[in-house]
Parts: C-alpha cells; sequence; structure tokens
C-alpha cells in the first residue's frame, strides 16, 4: 500500500523543514509533497534544496487558503504517484514513519474507513486532546452547538474563574476522548477528524471531490466528513494505539495587540465558513438559515465587544 504526504507551506518554511526532516527519511512513506501556498518569506526558494525523487515541491500560484492548497497537492500526488491512501498533515504537526506503518495495516484490516488518524496531542506528548467531532450535519446539533457556546459556555468560563475547577464539561468530546482511550478496541468510528492530521483512501477523497474550495479557511473537514459520511457511507476513525502531536504554532514577537487583531480576523473567516456549509450542506431552509445567520452575529457582537475592551487595554 503506497502513502503519499501533502505538507502545505504558508510562510513557515522553518516549521516546515521541522516536519520534512523527520519523515522523509521514513520507508514508510512513498512519496512527499510541498506546496507551498503563494508564500512571501522566500519559502519556495528555501525549500527547494529537499527537492528529490521522494520529495516535490510544487507552487499553488496563489495563497487560495487550506482547500485549495492541499488540493493541489492531492491532486499532483495522485497524478504523478499513484498513492493508495494520501496523508494531509500540517507543517506543525509531529510524528514520524511508525505511525503511518501502523496506519497502512489498519487500512488493509478496515477496508470499511476511508479516514483513519490517531489520538492529538497539543503541544507535547501527553496532554492529548480531541481531534475529532460526532454528527453536526443536521440542523438542531449545529444550531445546538452554536448555542451552548453562546449560552453555557460563558458560565463554564466563570465557574472555572471562581471556583478553580469545571462545573459542567464545556465540551462533550472530551468525555468521548476518554472513553476512547480507555477502550481495549483499537479503531473507533466517529463522524469527522480534524484538518491537521489525517490520512485517507485515494478513491474515496477522489469519489468525495476532495476539499471543497468555497471555504478558505475552516470547516473544510466538517465538509468533508459531510459527503464522505451522507453521500459515500464510509467511515472515519481515531486509533488509539498511537499518537501525534499538533505544535500550534504562532508567529513570534507578537504583541498582545497583534494576537487580537489576529483573533477578530480569523473569526471573520470561521463565520464565512460555517455559514457556507451550513446554507451548503446541513440545510436547504430558508427560516433555519436566517436563525443560524443571526445567531452568528449575536456571536460576533458579544466577541467584538469582548475584544474591544481588551484592544483599548492593551493600547494603554
Amino acid at each position: 500500500m503506497k502513502c503519499g504526504i501533502v505538507i502545505l507551506n504558508y510562510n513557515e518554511y522553518l516549521v516546515t523543514e521541522e516536519l520534512l526532516t523527520k519523515i522523509k527519511d521514513a520507508p514508510e512513506i512513498d512519496h512527499i509533497v510541498i506546496v507551498d501556498n503563494g508564500s512571501s518569506d522566500g519559502s519556495y526558494s528555501y525549500l527547494k534544496k529537499y527537492e528529490s525523487p521522494k520529495i516535490s515541491l510544487v507552487q499553488s500560484g496563489h495563497d487560495g487558503g487550506y482547500s485549495f492548497g492541499n488540493n493541489v497537492g492531492t491532486r499532483y500526488l495522485i497524478t504523478n504517484f499513484h498513492p493508495d491512501i494520501i496523508g494531509i498533515a500540517n507543517p506543525d504537526t509531529i510524528f514520524d514513519g511508525s505511525l503511518v506503518g501502523r496506519l497502512k495495516e489498519l487500512f488493509v484490516a478496515y477496508p470499511d474507513y476511508a479516514v483513519l488518524t490517531g489520538l492529538m496531542s497539543n503541544h507535547t506528548r501527553g496532554n492529548l486532546a480531541p481531534n475529532f467531532w460526532d454528527d453536526e450535519s443536521t440542523p438542531g446539533a449545529f444550531i445546538g452547538s452554536l448555542c451552548h457556546e453562546l449560552f453555557i459556555r460563558p458560565f463554564v468560563n466563570i465557574s472555572r474563574k471562581l471556583f478553580r475547577r469545571n462545573l459542567m464539561n464545556p465540551d462533550r468530546n472530551y468525555s468521548r476522548l476518554q472513553e476512547i482511550i480507555d477502550s481495549p478496541a483499537e479503531v473507533h468510528q466517529v463522524w469527522g477528524i480534524g484538518g491537521c492530521l489525517f490520512f485517507i483512501r485515494s478513491e474515496d477523497f477522489e469519489a468525495a471531490g476532495l476539499f471543497d474550495e468555497n471555504v478558505f479557511l475552516y470547516y473544510e473537514e466538517h465538509i468533508l466528513a459531510y459527503k464522505l459520511n451522507r453521500r459515500l457511507w464510509r467511515k472515519a476513525g481515531i486509533v488509539n494505539t498511537i499518537e501525534f502531536i499538533h505544535d500550534h504554532r504562532t508567529p513570534k514577537n507578537s504583541s498582545r495587540l497583534e494576537t487580537l487583531n489576529r483573533g477578530i480576523n480569523s473569526l471573520k473567516i470561521r463565520d464565512k465558513s460555517s455559514l457556507y456549509y451550513f446554507n451548503n450542506y446541513v440545510t436547504g431552509s430558508k427560516f433555519l438559515q436566517g436563525l443560524y445567520s443571526f445567531l452568528l452575529k449575536v456571536r460576533w457582537v458579544k466577541t467584538y465587544i469582548a475584544y474591544g475592551f481588551k484592544r483599548l487595554i492593551y493600547r494603554i
């Protein structure tokens, strides 16, 4: 079973280099494609030294976002190297060939699974966090999740501040994560898997039409999960015997004000992608689309007010 990996680089060639040095010699990986997604920091010139029969460096032409850039790399892999499975890896993930090797074995053992990945740890090994979610493809579940964030999570945060503990679980996926960790079974079916690191059968990825390029960032993995589950009736799974790290790299030497501004911009992109997913995949009801759009505006006002106060404080 041949495996190809796509690494999408955008103005972070040193982070990309760190991952590349860890996996480039792994025999379990047959080919690696680095896609430079319109970087302006000289990434393409710097990474060109790694080109080899096993490593390809391609340019996307412009920064079209996560979906566009990864699709460029995926099409390049499929056209030129014909892999059986494709790994989509953020540059700030840490894993090795042994993870890929075990996933290859499981893809053979579980032919009904289209997507597999391991447990995810944030920053350091053992700091496990959910990199999956259950079905959010119904209007009720989708709106309910947003209402939970708007009206319940604030009380959770207050309880954490006042009592130094959570009076309720702010994320239901954490309880599911613990079940997966403790289970004697190795593979656990979930609805969708986070996009920082996952492996997918090429034939299923093609049948799903790859990533939807109408979203620049956020919700691309939700859309892929919807197409795999609802249209192709294929499964996604978490493997509890292997682990990778998502380092969540952020730009160095950024001021708190710059970090807040990035947060506002990210929220705008996230809301746009969320609304696209809801309107084009979750429901065709104009009433529900209007309701969801209204709730997004409520969240935006709430978040913008909080960020506005923080901006004022940091400027002072």
